[in-house]
């Protein structure tokens, strides 16, 4: 496997991020995956100190123990939410010839879920652009066929959503794949004809 290489990127919101590409196997796939930096253990605690900060008082002048009790389980809920379903540290596509594409999203919880979509049913990989908010932006998607032999869209699935690339990372990106899925696996390097 050759050592991967990294860029760092800003996203829509100017918010750094990582885009790591790892090429295996004779050129034959290609995993982008875009990092996040990791939740931030300072602003976990200024949560914590602002919610304790406001309940405190209101519970002691209401001579309410309970209502700073319901807090901190509110807090302790609330983070793990946040850490479980939102906080998105890596997304990645692995592009594999001649096999299928891969999309992976890792949340702060470790929590990790993926879709793997077969090479039969990929009909491209492409940069689309959409309106959000009134201002365009450029997404990379996978288009999705309905079956082996029709041309029509059975689904458009975007890739990176939480990290918001812009279009310089998106090129990168779009080029590695484009290369993979156009690629003819090469035959003399099947291990079967050795």
């Amino acid at each position: 496997m050759a050592q991967p290489c990294v860029a760092e990127f800003v996203n829509r919101r100017g918010d750094p991020f990582v885009c790591s590409e790892s090429k295996h196997g004779l050129s034959l796939s290609a995993e982008y995956t875009l990092s996040s930096p990791g939740v931030s253990f300072s602003t976990l605690i200024c949560c914590t100190l602002a919610v304790w900060t406001f309940t405190y008082p209101v519970s002691t002048y209401a001579q309410a123990p309970a209502l700073l009790a319901s807090a901190a389980v509110v807090l302790m809920l609330g983070t793990f939410v946040y850490l479980h379903w939102v906080k998105v540290q890596h997304e990645s596509i692995l592009v594999i010839s001649g096999t299928g594409v891969q999309l992976s999203t890792s949340f702060a919880s470790g929590r990790c879920d993926t879709h793997f979509i077969e090479m039969d049913v990929v009909k491209d990989i492409v940069i689309n652009e959409g309106i959000h908010r009134q201002e365009v932006i450029y997404y990379l998607c996978v288009l999705v066929r309905n079956d082996q032999k029709s041309d029509g869209l059975k689904a458009i699935l975007p890739v990176f959503l939480a990290a918001r690339p812009r279009l310089d990372c998106l090129r990168k990106v779009y080029r590695g794949c484009q290369e993979i899925l156009h690629a003819e696996p090469n035959k003399s390097t099947c291990m079967m004809d050795h």
